[in-house]
């Protein structure tokens, strides 16, 4: 925890953040768009990210930002990656829109809530843990139990759909059919599976790239990625949005280290909301031991010392060293001696992860890939830049284990990032990623979940 004073000499970066959410805040609605112009929806794991950080100031709009998001889960419990914002102009600055999609074609009962308009894939769930830290702040217990039993049926179908429609061989490990999915999207972990894939463009439909309207395109994915990318959503119209066909069909099937932590440690949230609400919990530890087992037994590395993700199509492993591998740290899944492997041999090794003086001479923490990667780019969207939140997840699992020394100095980083002056005099400037090798900004400014997690990692801690 930080002392009080070292707390106040934040206040001027949580005041700025706050008009970054304020600013931020979708009109007409409880919900946060992630920036102004390229990201005018709400995304699943960046609202539960805002939530975080939001109900450090305001639990009741972090209450909103949350039910928010679940109001647009589909009938099969599935809760989208993407919420589209109504306003039909919102359509000039993003791509692709909902109406490719084409979610329409999920079999009755299956699909999106009428009148809703979403994508059809979801992202790594973060919304139950964001509701543990909403209860957790929250001042007014006996509103926070009502919070709770409003949204807890829903978040355990979406559970449910995780480890049942996306689980069918009961390993306590959600598959995922898309690399959006991952929220990494381009990270190198996919690029062997993706370049496999052989894509007809008679098949595709023509399209306009809108996201290097706004940033270079080195800072983006291909345009070859980007075929497949829209690809897949073909393949997922096809099989009319059935898992079972999309277990059978899709060229993209991953069981994603990341996703699956994140999904562990949203399940021990779900379970002490249980507990809060005195239901059944049955279901869930059993979720949780198959989970356990299968990152011991299947995702563990012991000749790497480290995680790696599962191509089920190929029924291979995905040797890429990324961030990933530390985000077991945060779901409490590695023993004591695999963390230290993770730390020793990974994180504060100068090649990989730790700042060094032999090149690449990073200067900041952490990058989200291996420096020694073929295929690290340092200003690169998911190819090697530093992100708030997964520094957030990687700090927070550090201190879980004791890593205190090594939590606090991502944290300091990260807030130096975020403190970037520029020429107009504006001290606090919230980028969407970094240059781990000079901090140099990049994506978008003013982004909602730096924003939101600078608020958090300047709070009192729980």
């Amino acid at each position: 925890m930080k002392p009080n004073s070292e707390l106040s000499r934040y206040d001027s970066l949580r005041e700025a953040a706050w008009q970054v959410l304020n600013a931020n805040q979708i009109v007409g609605k409880r919900s946060t768009q992630p920036a102004q112009g390229q990201y005018p929806h709400q995304w699943n794991w960046d609202s539960a990210f805002i939530a975080i950080g939001l109900a450090c100031i305001d639990v009741e709009r972090a209450k909103g930002e949350i039910e928010a998001l679940l109001d647009g889960q589909w009938s099969n419990g599935m809760i989208p990656q993407i919420i589209y914002n109504p306003d039909p102009e919102k359509d000039k600055t993003y791509f692709p829109n909902q109406k490719r999609w084409g979610i329409e074609l999920a079999a009755p009962g299956q699909g999106p809530s009428p009148g809703v308009d979403t994508s059809g894939i979801t992202q790594p769930p973060m919304v139950a843990i964001a509701v543990e830290y909403i209860h957790k702040r929250h001042t007014d217990k006996e509103a926070s139990l009502q919070f709770l039993d409003r949204v807890y049926p829903k978040l355990l179908k979406y559970h449910r759909y995780l480890l049942e429609d996306r689980d069918p061989r009961g390993e306590g490990l959600a598959f995922l059919v898309h690399p959006w999915e991952s929220g990494l999207d381009n990270s190198p972990r996919w690029q062997s599976i993706i370049d496999a894939i052989e894509v007809d463009l008679n098949n595709v439909a023509p399209y306009e790239r809108l996201d290097d309207k706004y940033v270079t395109s080195e800072q983006r994915p291909t345009r070859k990625d980007y075929d497949r990318y829209l690809y897949l959503i073909e393949v997922y119209k096809e099989c009319k949005y059935d898992q079972t066909k999309l277990f059978e069909q899709c060229p993209f099937l991953v069981q994603d280290v990341l996703f699956n932590a994140i999904l562990h440690r949203a399940n021990r949230a779900l379970l002490e909301i249980a507990h809060e609400l005195g239901v059944p919990t049955g279901e869930i530890e059993e979720w949780m031991k198959c989970t356990q087992n299968s990152f011991y037994n299947k995702l563990w590395s012991e000749k790497h010392g480290r995680y790696w993700d599962f191509n089920m199509r190929k029924g291979e492993y995905i040797d890429q060293n990324t961030i990933a591998t530390f985000i077991p740290l945060f779901a409490g899944l590695a023993s004591p001696e695999q963390a230290d492997r993770l730390v020793n041999e990974h994180l504060k090794n100068p090649k990989e992860y730790w700042p060094g003086d032999e090149p690449p001479q990073s200067r900041f923490l952490v990058p989200g890939v291996s420096k020694d990667n073929a295929l690290w780019l340092p200003q690169c969207y998911w190819r090697g830049p530093i992100w708030v939140q997964t520094n957030w997840l990687v700090l927070k699992g550090l201190e879980a284990y004791g890593y205190e020394e090594e939590a606090n100095h991502i944290r300091q980083d990260t807030l130096s990032l975020l403190r970037n002056p520029m020429p107009d005099g504006e001290d606090w400037w919230f980028w969407e990623y970094f240059n781990p090798l000079n901090g140099h900004v990049c994506g978008i400014d003013h982004f909602s979940w730096s924003a939101a997690l600078a608020i958090e990692l300047t709070s009192k801690s729980l």
